[in-house]
């Protein structure tokens, strides 16, 4: 989608509305997670990675980046 093209701000934009429309959509979340996490925003990131992983704890996309994203907090 937008983060394949390189557009990150697109792809966390369209996350949004996306969450907006349908708060328990846990791709949303796992997709502004892949976004924020490309774009260095790291906190940002755990957040997102982490609601998806609450609405659906099987996402294994979210799991992935959930520990992508702590390797790099335990690197700083």
């Amino acid at each position: 989608m937008f983060a394949q093209a390189g557009s990150y701000q697109a792809a966390v934009d369209e996350a949004q509305r996306l969450i907006a429309r349908a708060p328990a959509d846990a791709m949303a979340y796992t997709l502004l997670g892949i976004a924020h996490h490309a774009m260095n925003n790291l906190g940002a990131a755990r957040q997102a990675f982490a609601s998806a992983l609450q609405l659906n704890p099987a996402d294994e996309n979210a799991k992935q980046g959930l520990q992508q994203v702590e390797e790099q907090f335990s690197k700083n």
